[in-house]
């Protein structure tokens, strides 16, 4: 611990004296807080980011560094939005072929009729 000894002129004492009484504080306590105060104002400013509390837990754009290239941002929502109308379009299938009880053919998925001859070939 750092003791330090202060000689000051009776403007800063009569200073000290007037805003120690008005923030109810002690010398000591008063000090540490001008401190700590003036080592803020010498950090480096936070980002954006860093003032909303950090990154997100689940990024729209996971995956790789480079997102800062458009090229790559655009690839990657382009698989995302391309990823959930897949999903639309899976459940919205199973959702018609449990409809008509599990029969591919009655659900109007396939034609056998046009395919049959191909897949006898095979």
């Amino acid at each position: 611990m750092l003791t330090i000894n202060l000689d000051l002129d009776d403007e800063s004492e009569k200073y000290l004296a007037e805003i120690l009484s008005q923030e109810k504080t002690n010398s000591k306590e008063l000090i540490k807080r001008l401190l700590r105060n003036h080592w803020l104002n010498l950090q480096p400013p936070q980002t954006v980011l860093e003032r909303m509390g950090g990154y997100p837990p689940k990024h729209l754009l996971q995956g790789s560094g480079d997102l800062s290239d458009r090229d790559v941002r655009k690839q990657v929502i382009a698989e995302r939005i391309e990823n959930q109308e897949d999903e639309k379009i899976v459940k919205s299938a199973l959702n018609s072929l449990e409809d008509v009880g599990g029969n591919p053919q009655k659900a109007g998925w396939l034609a056998w009729d046009a395919v049959k001859d191909g897949w006898e070939e095979d």
